[in-house]
This record gives structure tokens, C-alpha cells and sequence, in this order.
């Protein structure tokens, strides 16, 4: 984009810089919602208190990160003026902030659920083992997602979406 424009190389780099660390807030926010998913899910299998208030309390943190990666693609449109493949990957950034806070919002109603019926257990006994993969997934995905976001490896990326759960 830059080259193209006639900028100097130290704008370009400023640029990626300004992507790297919207990279690298999301990949944290995918990290604090997959520990949000496995908190949770064990405060509604375990009827824990003290882990579903943690999770709920945690999850200002999570949307922090999204006010911030909003704050950080208006900067990006707003200074950089992005055109074709770099404007679709900052309104990604952006895409990616608000699907990632939702993960953290569902966490937290998970707790919440766990709070709210405290200190009885929410599930069936048999619905347990269900529930329990569930999480286990959900946080994996997330994980995967941190991981795809941070290295920005296509291989990985197609491998994450091919084997995640339909």
C-alpha cells in the first residue's frame, strides 16, 4: 500500500507495527477468554462460587480489549487510509474484537449461572460429561484462535477451521 503511494519505509513500518499490536491484543483477549470458557465451565460443573464470581469479575477485562481494538482500527482508518487487502485486514481486527468479547459474554452468563444456583449444582449428572467437552472445546477454539491470530499462519489458519467442531 505504501510503496505503491510513494511513503517513506518508516511509515510502512509504523503501520505494521500499529497491526502488530492490534494482533497481539486480540491473540491476549482470545488467551483471557479461553481461561474465561475453562473457569466457567468448571463453576457450573462444580457449583464453584469463588471461580464463576472470578470469571464474572474478569470479564471487564475482556471488554477493555475490545474498546481498545475499536480505538485501534478507527486510529488505523482514520491515519493510515487503508484501501483493498490492508482495509479488509483492519475491519477483521475489528470483526475479530467484537466475536471475541461475545465468547467472553457467554462465558460470563455461564458463571452466572453457576452463581445464581450456588451452591446447588446447575446440570444433571448425566448432562455433565456434555457440558464439560463443550467447554473444553469452546476454550481450545479460542486457544487456536490466539495462536492463528498471534503467527498469522494461513496453513494454521485453514488446519483451525477444517478441524473445528461442526
Amino acid at each position: 500500500m505504501f510503496a505503491a503511494r510513494g511513503y517513506p519505509d518508516s511509515v510502512r513500518d509504523a503501520y505494521q507495527d500499529k497491526l502488530d499490536q492490534l494482533a497481539t491484543s486480540l491473540a491476549s483477549a482470545c488467551e483471557l477468554v479461553a481461561d474465561a470458557l475453562d473457569k466457567a465451565t468448571q463453576a457450573l460443573l462444580h457449583a464453584d462460587l469463588q471461580l464463576a464470581e472470578q470469571v464474572i469479575s474478569d470479564d471487564a477485562r475482556i471488554d477493555d480489549f475490545r474498546a481498545a481494538a475499536e480505538e485501534q482500527v478507527i486510529a488505523l482508518l482514520a491515519l493510515q487510509a487503508p484501501v483493498a487487502t490492508d482495509l479488509r485486514i483492519v475491519l477483521s481486527g475489528l470483526h475479530a474484537a467484537m466475536a471475541i468479547e461475545r465468547m467472553g459474554d457467554l462465558a460470563e452468563h455461564i458463571a452466572t449461572i453457576a452463581r445464581r444456583r450456588h451452591p446447588h449444582q446447575v446440570l444433571p449428572a448425566d448432562v455433565a460429561p456434555y457440558v464439560a467437552e463443550m467447554g473444553r472445546i469452546g476454550s481450545s477454539l479460542a486457544r487456536g484462535a490466539a495462536e492463528v491470530i498471534q503467527t498469522r499462519d494461513l496453513t494454521r489458519s485453514a488446519t483451525f477451521i477444517s478441524a473445528s467442531p461442526k
